[in-house]
């Protein structure tokens, strides 16, 4: 709900959001993040952070990784065909202006 606002709030990932309902919306958000689990961007990794204990819905967190880890990670990356997919936002999308 969290992600989902603040991607609202700066008008982020609107192609893969769409125009549904809200309940759509985060639908679709927590279908790109269960794609994108495990990925590393720049210095931080999605990760799965276990489920609601009410909801039991999906929860994921972005985790920094140590420099060499996230240098291994972008060479392993570079080395696959498994490429991210375009509809991702880059970090820098979510870094707030001063």
């Amino acid at each position: 709900a969290e992600l989902l606002a603040l991607c609202e709030r700066g008008d982020l990932m609107a192609a893969l959001l769409g125009d549904g309902s809200p309940r759509s919306q985060s639908t679709r958000l927590g279908n790109a993040l269960a794609g994108a689990r495990d990925r590393v961007f720049g210095v931080n990794r999605i990760e799965s952070a276990g489920r609601d204990g009410h909801s039991k819905a999906a929860l994921y967190r972005l985790r920094p990784m140590g420099t060499a880890a996230a240098a291994a990670a972008e060479t392993a990356a570079d080395a696959t065909t498994d490429a991210v997919p375009d509809f991702l936002p880059s970090l820098s999308d979510f870094e707030e202006s001063p």
